[in-house]
């Protein structure tokens, strides 16, 4: 059986997504405290409100370079002002927000289920009971009781998802 690839939207990418601009909003914010609190140049306070600036603009119209940008001059704010567990921490938020925010991608492949979202798993074939896509859901029924079940993106024909769920209920009971 050749590889049978579906994509599940993560129903929690919004929330996290405006989690994470709650965070930099208060990053923003902490980095205008902490140069107006001291006796820094003007150019620096500048490129700080510049930073808020450039992320409220990028509320309103979000293009993924605005966001790059605003992310840049933050990072290098803090590298100037020599906080590197701040530049840790962010750069830790915007790989973790990146990752976790993905789309899941669930690869049939001839021996396993592949499940790619911020780590891969894999699942055996005899580790299911029953697994069947109809009607754009996807549904997992596992031996141990747990049952998953996902609206999925796929642009497979009726044809194809026929021959697929054929195929994969052959694989589960032969094992």
């Amino acid at each position: 059986m050749e590889d049978f690839t579906v994509i599940i939207r993560n129903p929690y990418k919004k929330g996290i997504l405006y989690f994470t601009y709650f965070l930099y909003f208060i990053n923003i914010i902490g980095l205008l405290i902490h140069l107006t609190n001291r006796a820094f140049p003007l150019y620096l306070i500048m490129m700080g409100l510049l930073t808020l600036v450039s992320f409220l603009v990028f509320l309103f119209f979000p293009k993924k370079g605005l966001f790059s940008f605003f992310m840049i001059v933050n990072l290098f704010l803090w590298l100037l002002l020599l906080q590197w567990l701040i530049v840790l921490v962010l750069l830790l938020l915007v790989f973790f927000s990146n990752k976790i925010t993905q789309d899941i991608t669930i690869i049939f492949k001839k021996d396993r289920l592949c499940w790619y979202q911020l780590f891969k798993k894999e699942y055996p074939y005899k580790q299911l009971k029953n697994l069947i896509i109809r009607d754009g859901i996807l549904s997992i029924d596992f031996n141990n009781g747990r049952f998953w079940q996902f609206s999925i993106e796929t642009s497979y024909t009726k044809n194809e998802i026929e021959h697929f769920n054929k195929r994969i209920h052959e694989k589960i009971h032969q094992i």
